[in-house]
C-alpha cells in the first residue's frame, strides 16, 4: 500500500466524507482552511459542529504521520500557518470533549491542542452550550458574541 493509499484509508476510517477521502491531504487542507476562516469570521455553529471540525484537525495530524515525506513537506507549512490563524482567533479552554472523554481517550493539550480551544467570537447558542458544560465563565462571555 502506498502512503497516498494509507492517507486515504486513514481518512476513510476516520469517517471523513468520500470527497475528502478522494482528494486526500490537499482536500483536508482545503477544508481545514475553510474551517479556520469560519472561526476567524465568527463561528456560526455550535459545539457539536465545532468538535466535528476539530476532529478533522485530528485526522490531519494522523494523515501527516502516514504521508510521504514529500507530501508532508508540501502540506506541513500550510497546516502550520492555518493553525497559527486558528490560535489567533481562539481562546484556551478546558477539553471541549469533557473530562471523561479526555481521560478515556488520553487526550493531551500539548498533543491534541485543537480540542482545548474555542472561538473568540461565539454566537449566543454556542456560548450557552459552553457555559452549560462549564467551559465558559461569565467574564469570558462578555463582548465576545457575534
Amino acid at each position: 500500500m502506498s502512503e497516498q493509499d494509507a492517507v486515504r484509508q486513514l481518512l476513510a476510517e476516520r469517517g471523513c466524507p468520500d470527497e475528502l477521502v478522494r482528494e486526500g491531504l490537499s482536500g483536508v487542507a482545503d477544508k481545514w482552511e475553510a474551517i479556520v476562516a469560519s472561526v476567524e469570521g465568527g463561528y456560526p455553529f455550535g459545539l457539536d459542529d465545532f468538535l466535528n471540525d476539530m476532529d478533522l484537525r485530528d485526522a490531519i495530524a494522523a494523515a501527516l504521520a502516514v504521508a510521504t515525506p514529500d507530501e508532508r513537506a508540501v502540506l506541513q507549512p500550510r497546516v502550520t500557518s492555518l493553525d497559527q490563524r486558528l490560535h489567533a482567533a481562539s481562546a484556551p479552554s478546558a477539553c471541549l470533549w469533557g473530562e471523561d472523554v479526555e481521560e478515556d481517550d488520553g487526550l493531551d493539550p500539548g498533543r491534541e491542542w485543537w480540542y482545548y480551544l474555542r472561538p473568540l467570537q461565539l454566537n449566543e447558542d454556542f456560548a450557552a452550550e459552553l457555559a452549560a458544560w462549564g467551559l465558559l465563565d461569565e467574564d469570558d462571555d462578555e463582548g465576545e458574541q457575534a
